[in-house]
């Protein structure tokens, strides 16, 4: 799976919210597994090929607070919200 640039869309819209710098830990058990969190916690196995979601959504998930800001003439969202 390539990266998607969710450039220019409220972070309502999108299927996982992560902030500006993410969080991304080594197992201290496993060295073949690696951990990072958005609005939930993710783990690999594959040396971050790929990702499983093993935690439920750790926000309130407050629909309202994620809206696009900025404006009225230009929004501001680079989709790190």
């Amino acid at each position: 799976m390539w990266p998607v640039d969710f450039y220019g869309h409220a972070a309502k819209d999108l299927v996982h919210r992560f902030q500006w710098v993410s969080p991304l830990f080594l197992s201290p058990h496993d060295p073949d597994t690696l951990y990072t969190a958005g609005e939930c916690v993710f783990k690999s196995t594959y040396h971050g090929q790929t990702w499983l979601q093993i935690s439920p959504d750790l926000t309130r998930n407050d629909r309202s607070k994620q809206q696009p800001s900025g404006g009225p003439l230009t929004l501001d969202i680079t989709s790190v919200e």
